[in-house]
């Protein structure tokens, strides 16, 4: 498992905890430079969910919201695809909104409206 690490084990009980928040946030940077550095068109990147308020467990996965300035793709989720995360310590859960998308949800969206509350940039 990707998400958690085994720290223990003896007379076969195997205990997990969870990827600590530091350590996400770091390869988060990381991974941050490297897909603004390989794709222009992305305009912010932020983690929202359980790490980004602090309140992740074991299993729990990254989710990130990218924002592009300009997108080909039309199909909205088909284009977390062009952005590789498989170097991330957890699995990742990839929103991918255009700015002026983001905007128009942001404006009658409460479900985004709350992801922007609790979103870290990065």
């Amino acid at each position: 498992m990707r998400c958690v690490e085994r720290i223990k084990s003896s007379d076969g009980v195997k205990i997990f905890r969870s990827i600590d928040r530091e350590r996400l946030l770091s390869a988060l940077r990381s991974w941050a430079a490297d897909i603004r550095r390989r794709h222009p068109e992305v305009a912010r990147i932020g983690l929202f969910g359980s790490y980004a308020r602090g309140d992740y467990a074991p299993g729990s996965d990254a989710d990130v919201l990218l924002l592009v300035a300009r997108c080909d793709q039309p199909t909205w989720f088909l284009r977390p695809l062009a952005y590789d995360t498989s170097c991330l310590p957890v699995g990742a859960d990839l929103l991918v909104y255009t700015t002026e998308e983001a905007r128009r949800l942001s404006d009658r969206s409460g479900w985004f409206r709350h992801i922007l509350s609790e979103v870290v940039w990065l």
